[in-house]
């Protein structure tokens, strides 16, 4: 009798784990495959028709794509692909492996990915290669039809540039490997002290006050030192001091001084003041949006730059990020600045907060877009990064205290709880912390030509809604 019970039992505790292990691979195969805010099987739409692109239409031979109708020198190069997932693909990302036989790089999509996709090749069509050789996991090719874009950008280290980064850590999320490529011809300009957002550091302050204003001073000092890694000057670099979250706020009522949310201040010089690099008095700086106009014209005159680098308002989420371009299109227009090119990127995609997708070190590729969120363009820039420039840019992100574990990482339990995290976010692929997002083999911009940015109807698709 004591050994049928002890074999029921037995039996019993192997049903319950099994039951427990199904239920977590359901669980994990739903959070990977269905955890999108849109149709991942749904092809991209992407609209290419100006002057400046390349389009060939070119045949996949047994996963190799003959390049040698592209005899100019590119820059930007995609390969628009129909693909098509399989079993594998359901519950992880696909992977798509592209060769020259010397580099090689490696590009993801979402779970279940299905219709038209872009293919990062930039480096690969720079080094001049004649033909890609492609290795599909998790996906295959619908057909054999594809198309080669191609793009012949500006060089940006011949050229004047301009980075406007809305935050303390976006031009280094965005454009690190672009600064640090060009630090003498390069100015960064970081509108918002940053000192908003979670009290990070509330076991070290039990007052709210002075945690946001030592917040505020940490992440103004890492603006303004943290691009010495990248052989930037402290001279070629300001933060303006407006508050975080206070530009829409600005924008709306221009007689509106904006306001510290924690600080309960409107004195942008409680932050100002740590530069090195100082704007003339006359330009009498407050908190208010023709005061941020008014900078921005300045660096515009004083910096003439022809490359400027800033976010794309229509395609970022973040109030700040949009209204930071928003303040430059206006000091453009009134300066009739058009001799200059903008470079906009995302930090902050609104369909998702997961793309770019795939691994650290991969390509960053095209965003979603679909017809009711189509991406405006006129030419496309992705700027590579070589092992040595991806490790330095590791080291930048580290630098910056908000994009670190905040100090309770000192307490085990809080050490636990960030553990775990991270193991499930990795589990279920949601990772969506900056390192996984930004510190890639190139970094990716749309480009426009200032003389678009001026026209009332290209800056409307620029913007978006506000």
């Amino acid at each position: 009798m004591s050994k049928k019970v002890s074999s029921c039992f037995r039996i019993a505790i192997s049903l319950a784990v099994l039951s427990v292990l199904l239920f977590f691979g359901v669980r994990i195969v739903k959070m990977r495959a269905f955890s999108y805010p849109y149709n991942p099987q749904s092809g991209y739409q992407y609209t290419f028709n100006n002057e400046s692109v390349r389009i060939l239409e070119l045949r996949l031979t047994g996963n190799r794509l003959d390049l040698s109708q592209l005899t100019d020198s590119y820059q930007t190069a995609f390969v628009e692909m129909a693909i098509q997932y399989n079993l594998k693909g359901f519950a992880s990302e696909p992977e798509i492996k592209m060769t020259d036989g010397t580099d090689t790089l490696f590009q993801n999509f979402e779970c279940r990915t299905q219709g038209i996709r872009y293919l990062n090749v930039s480096q690969l069509v720079q080094n001049g290669a004649k033909e890609i050789r492609f290795r599909f996991t998790g996906c295959k090719p619908k057909n054999a039809t594809v198309k080669l874009i191609a793009y012949k950008n500006s060089i940006p280290e011949h050229e004047k540039t301009l980075i406007l980064s809305p935050h303390p850590d976006d031009a280094e999320i965005a454009a690190y490997g672009l600064y640090a490529s060009n630090p003498k011809n390069t100015f960064i300009a970081t509108i918002t002290a940053g000192e908003a957002g979670s009290m990070r550091y509330n076991e070290l302050y039990s007052d709210s006050t002075a945690h946001y204003l030592k917040k505020g001073q940490l992440r103004v000092w890492n603006s303004i030192t943290v691009p010495m890694i990248g052989g930037i000057a402290p001279k070629n670099c300001i933060n303006l001091g407006y508050f975080d979250a206070s530009l829409a706020k600005m924008y709306r009522d221009t007689l509106a001084h904006g306001f510290s949310k924690y600080l309960k201040t409107d004195n942008i010089n409680l932050f100002r003041s740590s530069n090195c690099h100082h704007l003339p008095d006359s330009l009498k700086p407050e908190s208010t949006w023709r005061s941020l106009v008014n900078d921005l014209k300045y660096l515009l005159l004083k910096e003439k730059p022809t490359i400027i680098v800033t976010t794309y308002p229509a395609h970022d989420w973040h109030k700040d990020h949009k209204f930071t371009t928003v303040a430059l299109l206006q000091a453009m227009k009134e300066l009739s600045y058009n001799q200059c090119q903008l470079w906009l990127y995302t930090n902050h995609l609104p369909l998702t907060k997961m793309y770019p997708y795939g691994k650290i070190g991969s390509q960053i590729s095209l965003p979603p877009s679909f017809e009711n969120h189509q991406v405006y363009l006129e030419a496309l820039a992705s700027y590579p990064l070589t092992a040595q420039l991806q490790a330095e840019k590791t080291l930048a992100l580290d630098a910056m205290n908000d994009l670190r574990p905040d100090t309770q990482y000192r307490n085990t339990k809080a050490s636990w709880l960030q553990f775990k995290q991270n193991f499930f976010d990795k589990l279920y692929l949601k990772e969506s912390d900056y390192f996984r997002r930004s510190i890639r083999s190139n970094e990716l911009f749309f480009v426009i030509d200032g003389k678009s940015v001026l026209q009332p109807e290209i800056q409307t698709k620029i913007i978006g809604e506000l």
